[in-house]
């Protein structure tokens, strides 16, 4: 009869868990660059406050958005939207009023451009193309002598905001 063998049973297998890998995405902030584009714009003195400015936009598009790399991002709110998160989140524009370039364009002559900081916007649902701001001059830039008036860009800078809290 043949003898039988026993091979000696192999050692248990220690398994060693691996901590599943993050999948949380590292915060970035997304700076934005918003944009306001009117057919018709105007800043004239503000009847009541010295060294300010009312600025007017009419014939106004959505305002449009665009995030610096690595982000790319890219839409529009509507001007409604615009306004009501102007005091939402942390470091909104209610705390910490934009700074903004306006170019007011005039046929037949070189673009006007001055830097503003803007605040107190004005908008009525009843005429949804129109909204007005409170500005200021920002630095020793060149200052219009009286009222401006044309077609008009208005760049305004980042809105310090997260992505979450853009409302498209």
């Amino acid at each position: 009869m043949a003898e039988k063998t026993t091979r000696p049973k192999a050692a248990k297998k220690t398994e060693v868990k691996k901590k599943p890998a993050s999948r949380a995405k590292p915060h970035v902030r997304t700076e934005f660059l918003l944009v306001q584009v009117a057919s018709d714009a105007e800043l004239v003195p503000h009847p009541r406050r010295k060294k300010a400015y009312t600025l007017t936009l009419r014939g106004l598009q959505p305002t449009v958005f665009f995030s610096n790399r690595p982000v790319r991002k890219a839409g529009h709110q509507s001007t409604k939207d615009f306004v009501a998160n102007w005091a939402k989140g942390p470091n909104n524009f209610a705390d910490d009023p934009p700074n903004a370039e306006l170019v007011i364009f005039n046929p037949g002559k070189v673009p006007t451009a001055v830097t503003l900081v803007l605040s107190d916007p004005q908008w009525d649902p009843d005429r949804p193309n129109k909204l007005s701001y409170t500005g200021t001059f920002l630095g020793k830039g060149p200052r219009p002598s009286g009222i401006a008036w044309g077609s008009a860009a208005l760049f305004i800078d980042d809105p310090s905001i997260e992505d979450e809290e853009l409302m498209m």
